[in-house]
Parts: C-alpha cells; structure tokens; sequence
C-alpha cells in the first residue's frame, strides 16, 4: 500500500471516529429533546384540563352570581341617612329615577318600599329593615319604617353617610327578617302581659295585706262600727284586743290588791286568835290553880 493509501486509511478511521462521536451525542441530544417535547405535551393536556375545569368551576360561580343577584335587583351605594331613629323615620338622599311612586290594580297611588343598609365593620353592610317611602323628591326622599319598630331598633341606627339602598331583596332574606320582626312581637306581647299580670297581682296582693293589716288593728284597736251591738257582741270585739287586754289587767291587779289585803287581815285574824287563845289557855289555867280540889287531882297541862 502507497503513502497515500494509509493516509486515506487514516482519514477514514478518523472520520469514522468523529462520526461515531457526532451520533452519540446527537442520539442524546434527540433523546433529551423527545422528553422535553413529552413533557410539553404533558403541561399542555394539564394546562387545558385546568382550562377546562376553571372554565366549568367560572360557569357554575357565575350561575350562582346571577341567581344570587337575582333577587337584589337595583341599588345605590353612598346614600346619606338622617332622620329621628327613634320614631322610626329615616331621610336619604336617593330618589327618581330609582324611586317614583307606583299605582296599584284600582289606580289608587302606591309609595314604594326600599331596603336599607348600614355601614358596618371590615367594609360590610348591615341590613337595617323594609321602609315605606312617604315622599319622593330628587335626592331628599322621606320614609318610614315598615315593620313593628321596638325600642332598641332606632338605637342600633348609624345615621350618616355610606348608607345602601336597595329595590328588592330575596323572598327568603326578606322572610327570616319577618319571621324575626314577629318573634319580636309575640316576645314583646308577652312580656307586656307578664308586667301588666305582675302588675295586677301586686295591686291586688297589696290590696289583701292593707285589708289584712287594717282588720289585725281593728282586732287590736277595736271596730267602732259594732259599737252599736255592744251587748251581743264580746266586749273584745268592739273594744279590741289592747282595750281588753288593759281592762283585763287592771281587773288582775285590783283582784291581787284585794287578795293581798284579804291575806293581811287573814294574818292578822290569825294572829289576834292566836294572841286571844293564848290568854284563854292562860286564864283557864289560872282558873284551874284557884278552883277547890276535887277527888282527883288533875294535873295542868
């Protein structure tokens, strides 16, 4: 073989070298690039998956959104709020377009009714109640409220900016504030009964013990209107227990003076017949020793 002929074996095999070379790392880099194609296809489908469900999850929210807001219809944010809370009378500054006054099925005019909310804490709204328009004027409208006010309702008003007014609110808010005003009411009624009961019987008891008392000193003191029976009726009725009980004592200690004096003269009876025994045993004695004797001699004793 010529010179030539091995530099061209020589070529060969380093071509050949650097071709085996080139494949491998051109089969890795393929294979590097099919994974990275593989999981691009995988980010895809899992990208569209999510597509699909966020889709589905905006579709059901935005269906829960509309029938939520369904029932609220048309509000105004930002109304200001005057008035006296405490007869249930409230001023806002809305009116027409929002509000106009209606005409009900005889024509006859017909105030409408709006729902009203407070500013609260956090940026949320707290439901005041149903007001019944009374007189509609471009930004100054008049209302009253339509509901049973109670003494602590006014006092929970926050008069002031920031009120939101409503046209409607859902049937079944709507209910459960109603169901609400007549748990209040029924409380309430019952409540007054119970005072106006405890009431009642605290007249009538008192009533009894003043009856009660005035009799007991009629008792102790007498009734004078049975004067005019004294003679059937014991002097203890009439005069009274402490009349009787003076009378009753004083008739004692008389009794007990004239027993005490009565036992005086009894001792001194007995001490006068005990002196007058005494000198009769002695004379009789003496009349013994001086009398002629007899034929027995009997002695003294």
């Amino acid at each position: 073989m010529n010179i030539w002929g091995k530099v061209l074996a020589f070529l060969i095999i380093l071509l050949g070298g650097g071709a085996f070379v080139l494949t491998t790392q051109l089969l890795d880099y393929r294979q590097s690039w099919m994974k990275q194609v593989e999981a691009n296809r995988k980010a895809l489908t899992d990208a569209k998956k999510a597509t699909i469900e966020k889709s589905q999850e905006l579709k059901r929210l935005q269906a829960d959104y509309d029938r939520l807001m369904l029932g609220w219809d048309t509000y105004i944010n930002n109304a200001t709020a005057s008035g006296d809370p405490a007869q249930g009378t409230l001023n806002l500054t809305v009116g027409p377009p929002l509000l106009n006054e209606g005409k009900d099925k005889d024509g006859k005019p017909v105030q409408p009714v709006i729902y009203a909310f407070q500013p609260g804490a956090n940026g949320k709204y707290e439901y005041v109640g149903e007001f019944r328009a009374e007189r509609i004027a471009a930004g100054n409208s008049s209302f009253k409220a339509n509901w049973r006010m109670r003494p602590s309702d006014g006092a929970m008003w926050k008069v002031g900016p920031n009120w939101r007014v409503r046209t409607r609110i859902p049937i079944s808010d709507k209910l459960k504030f109603d169901q609400m005003s007549l748990a209040f009411a029924d409380a309430d009624e019952r409540f007054t009964n119970s005072t106006n009961e405890l009431a009642r019987s605290r007249d009538e008891f008192a009533k009894k013990i003043k009856l009660a008392l005035a009799n007991r000193e009629n008792e102790l003191q007498g009734f004078e209107a049975y004067e005019g029976d004294r003679g059937k009726l014991e002097d203890e009725l009439i005069d009274g227990v402490l009349a009787t009980l003076v009378r009753e004592e004083e008739a004692r200690n008389t009794a007990l003076a004239q027993a005490d004096a009565l036992r005086h003269e009894l001792d001194s009876t007995v001490k006068k017949f005990e002196k007058l025994k005494s000198i009769n045993a002695k004379a009789a004695n003496e009349l013994r020793g001086n009398a002629a004797p007899t034929t027995a001699k009997v002695s003294p004793k």
